[in-house]
C-alpha cells in the first residue's frame, strides 16, 4: 500500500472488503498496531462498518514515520504513515499542577461550558433507519444546533447514547443495537449502523467546531440493585470494544460511564477499567461519585478502575450545592455537572414553565464556576436557543479576565455578606458571585492586605456595571451596586500584600 500522508490527529482510515457468512459484529477480529517514531506502539480495532467493509481508524499524535501493520483473518497488512506536525488542541487531560482544571495537549486551558444532556435523534425528526431524506434533516439539525452552541461560546457537548425508554428488554425508538422486529427488543451483538453513522457525523462536526463531546454510555437501569448488569457481560464488553472502534480516533471526545448516581461502584470499576484497558488514546473518563454507603469509594479503587472525573446532579438548593461541590473539589478531579436544577418546595422538580427557572440557572452556572466545577443544561432544552445559552456566552466573557483555572473554591473569605454570596480565590485574584436584588448590600472579605481593584458584573446582561477600589488590613469592605437578581465581582489585588495603606 502506498504511504498515508496525515496531520497530527487527523483521522485516517483503512478500508478492507471481508467476507462473513454469520455475524460480521463478532465472527470478525480485525487489530492494527502503529508504531510511533519515537517507538511507541498503539493497538487499534476494526470494526464491520456495513456492505462488507470493515474499517480501522486511527489518528496520529506525534509527527514522524510511523509504521503500521493490520493482523487480517488470513493475512497481514503493512505500511508507513507521515504524520506532519501540524497545529492541533490534542487530548483533554486533568491538569498536573491544577486537577481540578482540564487542558489540551496543546497547552489551552479548557472552562467546560456545556449542553445538558441531548438524545442521539433531534425531537421531531424521524428515528434511526429511516430515509435518507429523514437523515439528512436530523443531521442538518445538529448541524445548526452546533453553530448554535458555538455562537453562544458554549463548548461541551454531552451525548446520551442509551436507548430511551430504558430498560431491559429495550423497546426504544432509537438504539446503539439493532431491534427485532417482532419484540422491539434490542439484539445485543448486532449494531445499528444508520445510528453510529450519525455519531460519527456529529463527532466529526462538533471537532470542527472545537466543541468537546462526552458520551453517556449506559443508563443506570441497566445495573441491578446487586450491581449485577442486566446486559450480559460479554456484550457490554463487545459494546465497548466497538464504541472505542468508531470513536476513539477523535479527539474531541471524553467517554462517561453512566448517566446520573447509582450505588454500583463494583460495576463502574469494572467498566472504567476494562475501557480504559482497550483505548488507544488516554481519553477522559467520568463517573458519578457513588452515595454514602456504596461498596468501595471510587477513590480507594484500583489506579486503572478510578475515573478522572467526577460527575453529579445538583436537585436542590444553593447552599446545599456549594457543599457537595466542595466536598467533590477535594477528590482533586475535574467535576463535570450534569444537571442542576433549584429544587425547593415552592419548585419539586425545577419547572422551567416557572418563570424563576432560567434565572435559577444562571445562578447554578455561576455557583459552579465559583466551585471549580463544569455546569450544563438540563436536558429538557435540548436543540432550543434558551435565554441561559445567552448567559453561557456572559460568563465565558467574564472568565477571559481573569485567570480561572488557578481559582479554587474559596467560600470562608466571605466574612460578612446581606445577600447570598460565594467565593473563589487565588493569590493574587477572587471572584465573589452574589445572589440578591436591590441597593445598600455589603459584602466584607477576609483578605490579604494591599490595595484593590474591583469591577462589578451583571451576568444577565454581561456587561461591567460599575468599578471601585478598595484597601484590606485583612478585610476588604465592599459596598455593592444596586443589582436586580445577580452580580459577581472580579477583585485583584494590586499592592503587594505588605505594602503600606496609602496615605489619606
Amino acid at each position: 500500500m502506498p504511504d498515508i500522508s496525515a496531520e497530527k490527529w487527523q483521522r485516517v482510515e483503512l478500508f478492507y472488503r471481508l467476507e462473513c457468512s454469520g455475524n460480521p459484529f463478532e465472527d470478525v477480529s480485525l487489530e492494527a498496531r502503529f508504531t510511533s517514531p519515537s517507538g511507541r506502539v498503539i493497538q487499534v480495532e476494526g470494526f464491520y462498518a456495513g456492505e462488507d467493509v470493515w474499517k480501522i481508524r486511527f489518528a496520529p499524535d506525534e509527527p514522524g514515520e510511523w509504521q503500521w501493520d493490520v493482523r487480517l483473518p488470513d493475512s497481514v497488512d503493512s505500511g508507513v504513515l507521515i504524520c506532519s506536525d501540524a497545529p492541533s488542541k490534542g487530548l483533554l487531560r486533568a491538569d498536573s499542577e491544577y486537577p481540578q482544571r482540564l487542558r489540551f495537549d496543546s497547552g489551552e486551558w479548557f472552562l467546560p461550558l456545556g449542553s445538558g444532556t441531548e438524545p442521539l435523534e433531534p425531537p421531531g425528526l424521524p428515528i434511526s433507519g429511516e430515509p435518507s431524506v429523514d437523515a439528512a434533516a436530523a443531521l442538518q439539525a445538529w448541524l445548526d444546533y452546533l453553530d448554535l452552541l458555538v455562537e453562544h461560546r458554549a463548548n461541551k457537548l454531552r451525548i446520551w447514547l442509551p436507548p430511551v425508554p430504558a430498560g431491559m428488554p429495550i423497546q426504544a425508538v432509537y438504539s446503539p443495537w439493532q431491534l427485532d422486529p417482532d419484540t422491539g427488543s434490542a439484539l445485543f451483538s448486532r449494531f445499528d449502523l444508520s445510528f453510529w453513522d450519525r455519531l460519527d457525523r456529529i463527532l466529526a462536526a462538533a471537532a470542527q467546531r472545537d466543541i468537546v463531546v462526552e458520551l453517556v454510555l449506559f443508563d443506570p437501569s441497566q445495573v441491578c440493585v446487586d450491581e449485577s448488569p442486566t446486559l450480559p457481560i460479554q456484550y457490554e464488553e463487545l459494546y465497548l470494544r466497538y464504541l472505542l472502534a468508531r470513536t476513539a480516533s477523535f479527539w474531541n471526545v471524553c467517554y462517561s460511564i453512566v448517566g446520573s448516581p447509582c450505588g454500583a461502584s463494583r460495576w463502574i470499576e469494572r467498566c472504567t477499567a476494562f475501557l480504559r484497558s482497550k483505548a488507544p488514546y488516554p481519553h477522559i473518563i467520568s463517573a458519578p461519585m457513588p452515595p454514602p454507603g456504596a461498596s468501595v469509594p471510587l477513590e480507594e479503587a484500583e489506579p486503572a478502575a478510578q475515573p478522572d472525573a467526577v460527575q453529579c446532579h445538583l436537585d436542590m438548593l444553593p447552599e446545599a450545592g456549594v457543599e457537595v461541590l466542595s466536598s467533590l473539589w477535594s477528590a482533586a478531579k475535574p467535576i463535570f455537572v450534569d444537571e442542576a436544577r433549584w429544587v425547593d418546595a415552592d419548585r419539586p422538580h425545577g419547572d422551567p414553565a416557572n418563570p424563576s427557572f432560567y434565572a435559577q440557572e444562571r445562578f447554578w452556572f455561576w455557583i459552579c464556576f465559583v466551585c471549580g466545577a463544569a455546569p450544563s443544561r438540563v436536558p429538557w432544552q435540548t436543540f432550543s436557543e434558551t435565554p441561559t445559552l445567552d448567559w453561557i456566552f456572559n460568563l465565558a466573557e467574564f472568565a477571559d479576565g481573569v485567570s480561572w483555572w488557578t481559582l479554587a473554591p474559596a467560600h470562608e473569605v466571605v466574612a460578612q455578606a446581606t445577600c447570598r454570596a460565594y467565593c473563589a480565590a487565588s493569590a493574587t485574584e477572587m471572584v465573589v458571585y452574589c445572589i440578591g436584588s436591590g441597593s445598600g448590600h455589603k459584602v466584607v472579605l477576609r483578605a490579604d492586605p494591599g490595595n484593590y481593584q474591583i469591577e462589578f458584573y451583571d451576568p444577565a446582561v454581561g456587561e461591567v456595571i460599575s468599578g471601585a477600589s478598595g484597601y484590606s488590613d485583612g478585610r476588604l469592605p465592599l459596598e455593592l451596586p444596586e443589582f436586580d437578581e445577580d452580580l459577581a465581582l472580579r477583585i485583584r489585588r494590586v499592592m503587594p500584600p505588605h505594602s503600606d495603606a496609602p496615605a489619606e
